[in-house]
């Protein structure tokens, strides 16, 4: 083993989480500080940025549509071919957007000055 991503919250136990993972090809290991997901898949990445990226996925089927575990959030991916291990630290921004309303206009068209209004249509 090469490569884990650690889990840093879920709202399953440890036993569903490790049958949920083990289905989707990936097994859980005590990590360095959370529980940690593994795979041979992670294993043949060249980078720490691959591995998160294919986590991500991981991640998309416990908080995606089936809604698995809406509290699985991933954390430090590891590099356990150094000693000791190398924990790499990923940050993901989501967009928002926000709107306010703060009252409600009013849109008057009328002729403009010195024109009457035959003359305006």
């Amino acid at each position: 083993m090469k490569w884990a991503v650690e889990i840093q919250s879920t709202s399953l136990d440890r036993r569903n989480l490790a049958d949920l993972l083990c289905g989707l090809g990936f097994a859980l290991i005590n990590g360095i500080e959370f529980p940690a997901l593994t795979s041979e898949e992670f294993d043949k990445c060249n980078n720490a940025g691959e591995v998160f990226e294919k986590a991500k996925a991981v991640r998309g089927a416990f908080k995606g549509p089936s809604q698995t575990d809406p509290e699985f959030v991933l954390g430090s991916v590891i590099d356990y071919s150094f000693e000791p291990p190398r924990r790499h630290a990923f940050l993901e921004v989501d967009s928002v957007l926000h709107t306010s309303s703060t009252g409600s206009a009013t849109l008057t068209i009328s002729p403009p000055e010195g024109l009457s209004d035959a003359e305006w249509h």
